[in-house]
């Protein structure tokens, strides 16, 4: 049997702002990534 857990965070409003930065930070180099995969996609395409 698998069990999971679910915590709830409840962060302070500097950990708040913290967090929200980092989320922004990955989300610019997540999609940074996802274009230029496409962009690959579009050159090698036959």
């Amino acid at each position: 049997m698998i069990y999971t857990y679910q915590y709830r965070l409840k962060p302070t409003t500097e950990q708040k702002l913290v967090l929200n930065d980092w989320l922004r930070i990955c989300q610019y180099w997540y999609n940074r990534q996802l274009g230029e995969r496409f962009d690959w996609w579009e050159k090698n395409r036959s």
